[in-house]
């Protein structure tokens, strides 16, 4: 699972499933809350972004996307 003060790399995939390398790659970003919603803090600005977005937790190595129908994190 992953909450307040997790630890999460962000892995970004294109409509083929090939994995997108951008500046960010294999970087950790802290989980934050806002309003009761949890989120990570972009410090760098993206001018695009990919089909498909991956949240790995670093301690567990669990993988998580954002179900745009439920408005939760789904364990992939």
């Amino acid at each position: 699972m992953i909450r307040k003060n997790s630890k999460v790399k962000v892995h970004f995939y294109d409509e083929r499933g090939n994995k997108i390398k951008t500046r960010v790659y294999e970087k950790v970003f802290d989980v934050v809350e806002e309003k009761k919603q949890i989120g990570i803090m972009w410090k760098e600005k993206f001018k695009a972004f990919a089909p498909a977005v991956h949240f790995e937790n670093v301690r567990t190595g669990t993988k998580y996307f954002s179900n745009q129908i439920t408005g939760k994190l789904e364990r992939i």
